[in-house]
C-alpha cells in the first residue's frame, strides 16, 4: 500500500524558511505520524530520527538551488524513510534507516555526467561518503531541466539478435585473466541459455535495447540492464545452467499533483529467476520511459 506524501496538515515553520523548506518539513512531519500498521501490514512510522537526519541532509543539498524541484519522500514500513529523484539523467535514492540514522544511497546516471567526479555512473555507496554524494547530485536533480541527449535510434529489429549472437560466441572463445589469473570462457550451456532467455524475452519487443552481456567465473555469463528504471542482473552458472536474478525496479504512483515511487527488489533463483527476467527485460529493452516527474516547491 502506497502512503501519499503531500503534506495535508498546517504546521508551523521558521518565518524565515523558504517554501520548499516548508513543504518538505511538513511532508517529514506528516510521515511521523503515520498510524501504526499504514501501509496494512506492519508500518511503522517514520522515525523522529529519520526525519529530523533527512531534513537536514535536504537543507544542505538544496540551500543553493533556487526554486528546486523537491523529491519525492516515501516511508518505510520500518521506520525508515527514502528521498527520491528521478529526474536530469539522475536515478537518486538515499534510504534513511530509521533505528540509526545510516545511510544508503543507490544512484544511476546516464553519459552525460561523466564529468561529475564519483566513483562509477551507478551503484550502492553508504554512510559519509554516500551523504557526500547525494549532497552533490541532489542539486543537479533538483536543479533546472537540462535537456538530454536521447541515443540515436537503436539499430534495425534484426541487428538485436546478431549483436546477441556476437556477444555470446566471443564469451565461449574468450581468453580472459583478472589480475593474472586466467578465467575459464562462457560454457555452451550457459551461452545456450543466455540465448533462449533473451529470444524469449525480447521477441515481442519492437527494435529493443540489446543488453550488457559480460563473462563470470567459472564459464558463467552476466546478461544485465540498467534502464527505464530497472536494473536486472541475471547470471547464469557454467557448469549448471542454473540462474540467479537480482532486480531493482522503481514504478510511479500518483498523478500529476503528486506522488512517489514505490522499490520492488527481488532475489531469486530457478523458474522465478526465468519468470522475472522475462518481464522485467521487456521494460529494460523497451521504448524509452521518461524519468522527470515534477513536484514543485
Amino acid at each position: 500500500m502506497a502512503y501519499a506524501t503531500d503534506a495535508t496538515e498546517t504546521s508551523a515553520a521558521p518565518t524565515n524558511s523558504l517554501p520548499w523548506q516548508r513543504k518538505l518539513s511538513e511532508i517529514l512531519r506528516n510521515l511521523t505520524r503515520l498510524p501504526a500498521r499504514w501501509d496494512g501490514y506492519d508500518g511503522k512510522p517514520v522515525t523522529d530520527l529519520a526525519a529530523s537526519r533527512a531534513r537536514e541532509i535536504l537543507d544542505t543539498a538544496l540551500c543553493g538551488v533556487p526554486s528546486p524541484h523537491c523529491p519525492s519522500i516515501v516511508p518505510m514500513s520500518d521506520g525508515s524513510v527514502q528521498l527520491e529523484w528521478h529526474r536530469n539523467g539522475l536515478d537518486l535514492e538515499l534510504i534513511i534507516y530509521g533505528d540509526s540514522g545510516s545511510l544508503e544511497l543507490w544512484l544511476r546516471s546516464t553519459e552525460c555526467y561523466l564529468e561529475v567526479p564519483f566513483p562509477h555512473r551507478g551503484g550502492v555507496l553508504y554512510g559519509a561518503i554516500a551523504r557526500e554524494m547525494f549532497v552533490k547530485l541532489a542539486a543537479i536533480a533538483a536543479g533546472q531541466d537540462i535537456t538530454l541527449d536521447i541515443p540515436q535510434d537503436p539499430p534495425p529489429r534484426q541487428a538485436w539478435r546478431e549483436t546477441i549472437n556476437s556477444a555470446l560466441q566471443d564469451l565461449t572463445s574468450a581468453e580472459v585473466a583478472i589480475d593474472g589469473q586466467p578465467m575459464d570462457p562462457a560454457t555452451s550451456l550457459a551461452a545456450e541459455r543466455g540465448r533462449e532467455l533473451l529470444e524469449k524475452s525480447l521477441t515481442n519487443v519492437p527494435s529493443p535495447v540489446c543488453p550488457d552481456i559480460a563473462l563470470l567465473a567459472r564459464g558463467g555469463v552476466l546478461i544485465e540492464w540498467h534502464r527505464n528504471h530497472v536494473d536486472l542482473e541475471l547470471r547464469i552458472d557454467g557448469p549448471s545452467g542454473a540462474l540467479r536474478l537480482e532486480l531493482r525496479a522503481v514504478q510511479f504512483y500518483g498523478d500529476e499533483r503528486g506522488g512517489g515511487y514505490h522499490n520492488r527488489r527481488d532475489v531469486c533463483a530457478g523458474t522465478q529467476a526465468e519468470k522475472t527476467f522475462v518481464e522485467f527485460a521487456r521494460i529494460a529493452a523497451g521504448p524509452l520511459i521518461a524519468c522527470n516527474q515534477r513536484h514543485d516547491a
